[in-house]
Parts: C-alpha cells; sequence; structure tokens
C-alpha cells in the first residue's frame, strides 16, 4: 500500500508541478491525507513532521482542539508574541507556514518524492493559498501552560482570508486580534 500511494503521490505532485491550476484546496486536502496515511507506516521521525500532521488534521476537521502535538506547534509562537494578552497574528501565521513549508519538503524528500511544489515560489503561495481556504472557519483551539485558550481561525474578510486569533482574557476567548495572510 506505501509504494501505491508513494506513486499516486507522484503523479499528482508532478502535475502539480507542471501546471499550477491543479493546485486546489482539493488537492491541498487529498496531498495532506496521503502524506498523513504514509507517515502513519514510515518509519519517519514525527517529531519532525507535526506541523504538517497539525495541517492534515485541521484540514479534515471543523474544530481541533485535543490533538497531542496542537500546543507545542503553537506554543512556542504564541508564548514569544505574547505580551500584555496581545498576539501578533501575522508573526504566527508566518512560524506557521515557514514550519510546514520545511516539514513538507523534508517529508516529500525522505520518501523520494517531487519537491517542486515547495520549492517554487509561485507554487507554494498557490499552495498556502489553498491551505488556508480549507482552514477557514475552522477553529484551532490552543490550551496554554497557564490555562488560558487561544482560539486561531482562517476567515474570510474583505482583505482577503485572515488569521484571526481569539485572544484569551480572564480564562475565556474574549478578543480577537486579525492579520492578512502571508503566502
Amino acid at each position: 500500500m506505501q509504494n501505491e500511494i508513494v506513486e499516486k503521490l507522484r503523479i499528482h505532485l508532478n502535475s502539480c508541478a507542471r501546471s499550477l491550476d491543479t493546485i486546489s484546496e482539493a488537492s491541498v486536502v487529498y496531498l495532506l491525507v496521503e502524506i498523513r496515511k504514509l507517515l502513519e507506516q514510515e518509519p519517519i521521525d514525527h517529531s519532525k513532521a507535526q506541523r504538517v500532521l497539525l495541517v492534515a488534521n485541521w484540514a479534515v476537521h471543523h474544530k481541533i482542539d485535543r490533538t497531542k502535538n496542537l500546543r507545542k506547534c503553537f506554543e512556542a509562537a504564541l508564548q514569544k508574541r505574547m505580551t500584555q494578552d496581545c498576539i501578533n497574528p501575522e508573526r504566527v501565521e508566518q512560524l506557521l507556514l515557514t514550519d510546514i513549508h520545511d516539514e513538507l519538503k523534508a517529508i516529500l524528500n525522505c520518501l523520494g518524492l517531487p519537491v517542486d511544489i515547495v520549492n517554487n515560489q509561485e507554487a507554494w503561495k498557490r499552495w498556502t493559498d489553498c491551505l488556508k481556504g480549507v482552514l477557514t472557519e475552522q477553529a484551532a483551539i490552543v490550551t496554554l501552560p497557564d490555562g488560558r485558550k487561544v482560539e486561531m481561525r482562517y476567515v474570510l474578510a474583505p482583505a482577503g482570508i485572515v488569521l484571526k486569533l481569539g485572544i484569551p482574557v480572564g480564562g475565556q476567548i474574549a478578543r480577537v486580534a486579525t492579520a492578512p495572510m502571508a503566502g
């Protein structure tokens, strides 16, 4: 089954490399789901695939809050950016997308699959734009070590798709920060 998945992904990734028009929300979900299947079977260090596994889960669930690596993936970015209950959504997103890029490239390399989708800047922008579309209105809720919760979700706004962070105040998600999405 592993070889079949790898070959299907090879065809899919080559198709995406040949024509950016083939990169869609459906193709993003397909890639994430198939990579997740492979990671469940392959002896790959999952600590090096945490963000890819996170978005693979996030893409297929309307709300995630019990994923083991959810807090690990966001905690560092949130803690570094949190001052007086203020979080910089642009920086959180930038850190997340950079990590996803690096992890996805490493996973594809490890599996001997084409990496054009992450190496080509235009293809990567299109892929991340589609990923944001998939994640629109799906909540990722992170519980911080002190018990406060931060809700992250992509929303449609006049400026396009933006990351919205529900900022914890008094144990409840009360304030919201938004930022245009970086590609």
